[in-house]
């Protein structure tokens, strides 16, 4: 790949990474611990929780197409 393509790879797990973050708290704040387990609060705590995977493994993701991007535009400069 070029190292364009891998940086434009990263920028796309960063904004879902971003996305993911604004679901997280959005449900995360409709979740009460002190009040009464009933159903909706229930299914709040655990929508606020499940995002939690994917957060993590998008910034990881970005963080190593930046670095095969950085790598890539190494390789492009030796070889000419």
């Amino acid at each position: 790949m070029r190292s364009n393509q891998w940086f434009i790879l990263g920028f796309a797990f960063l904004l879902l990474g971003i996305f993911f973050i604004r679901q997280d708290l959005s449900w995360g704040l409709n979740c009460r611990f002190d009040s009464e387990l009933s159903t909706p609060n229930l299914i709040a705590c655990i929508q606020g929780e499940m995002f939690e995977p994917f957060i993590w493994s998008f910034h990881v993701f970005w963080i190593v197409c930046w670095i095969n991007g950085w790598l890539e535009s190494r390789a492009e400069k030796r070889r000419k």
